[in-house]
């Protein structure tokens, strides 16, 4: 049987930053181009996606070229991939804590590739952030430095160093010299493990961010309690009743999957479509409702990029949150906001 699955894909922008990277290591676009089998022009005028295939070629060009040093670092230590998580990181002044950027992150994966793979796991004592892409096993382990050594760069710089990791884990072998880790890091670093991972001191979660906007805080809070209040205000059954709680619930935490709901509710999708179906909705409207109740509120506030609340409403793209927004009210965002600010 034929796959007919999407190809999976990564950001444009974050390939752009490897392809510099490689440039100012003295790597030539044209060697770029041969190795990943993409025009020199694609890869640096694409402003959406580019296959998956292209960053992991990237890589094994710069480890032919410099065998034994531990380049992802090397590009981590110097930012290189800043303006990448530009919109993810602006979202970081509505966060409370790192608890709340780590699951922020975990939700817009999607926003840097689709097959990333993230998890949080706690226990007393530690909590494990796990990563994994497909292209992991193509690159040896590349891009899986780069991600844990950005993350562990991001998540210092804003909630301090000081009693944050508690060790680095990769599932290949070092690909540069031991002290290269140790001196990044700063943390014992171990290799071969069954993951990669940060491993933070639990309690590091609960650490505030000092950059928070209280007032912006405020702000998404109110909006999100008056689309619960929305959402309850019909004389539903008891099913439909928990059904909406469960979806105000979750748009909170810019949760807007039928398959996120279902779990939510202890039920298959499958299960929740045929209960709602006697109920003459279903999950998907359910949750649009809830997600353009969410839109429409968001927009209103000139402090909010559209880009965060695409982010924040749990699309990839502000391009996919504009085509949905046109969908339910006949107007792009900005003609929407323009409009409160007119007073029309």
């Amino acid at each position: 049987m034929t796959d007919m699955s999407p190809p999976t894909r990564t950001m444009a922008a974050l390939v752009q930053a490897t392809v510099m990277f490689a440039l100012s290591r003295g790597v030539t676009l044209l060697e770029v181009a041969q190795a990943t089998g993409v025009s020199a022009e694609q890869l640096m005028t694409a402003t959406s996606w580019l296959p998956q295939e292209v960053i992991p070629r990237i890589w094994l060009l710069l480890a032919e070229r410099f065998p034994g040093e531990a380049v992802a670092l090397s590009m981590a230590s110097i930012g290189a991939t800043s303006r990448i998580f530009g919109d993810l990181g602006r979202m970081g002044s509505l966060v409370p804590d790192l608890r709340s950027m780590i699951l922020l992150t975990i939700r817009n994966r999607a926003l840097l590739s689709d097959g990333l793979e993230l998890q949080l796991l706690e226990t007393d004592t530690e909590a494990t952030l796990r990563m994994h892409h497909p292209m992991d096993e193509v690159d040896g382990g590349y891009e899986a430095e780069l991600g844990l050594a950005m993350s562990a760069r991001g998540f210092g710089h804003r909630f301090g160093t000081e009693g944050l990791l508690v060790r680095v884990e990769f599932r290949h072998r070092p690909l540069g010299p031991l002290d290269a880790y140790q001196r990044f890091f700063e943390v014992p670093v171990r290799f071969e493990q069954p993951n990669n991972a940060l491993v933070l001191h639990a309690h590091a979660l609960d650490r505030e961010n000092p950059k928070a906007d209280p007032a912006l805080q405020l702000f998404v809070q109110r909006h999100l309690d008056r689309i619960r209040e929305e959402l309850g205000a019909r004389a539903d059954s008891p099913l439909l009743e928990r059904v909406r709680e469960a979806v105000a619930q979750g748009s909170v935490r810019g949760e807007f999957s039928v398959e996120t709901l279902a779990r939510r509710l202890g039920m298959s999708s499958r299960v929740l479509q045929r209960h709602l179906a006697d109920e003459g909705t279903s999950p998907r409207a359910l949750l649009d409702q809830a997600r353009k109740a969410q839109a429409l509120e968001l927009v209103r506030d000139p402090r909010l990029a559209l880009e965060e609340i695409a982010c924040l409403l749990g699309y990839a793209t502000e391009r996919s949150f504009r085509r949905a927004f046109e969908r339910w009210t006949g107007r792009t965002p900005a003609q929407a906001r323009r409009s409160v600010g007119d007073g029309t």
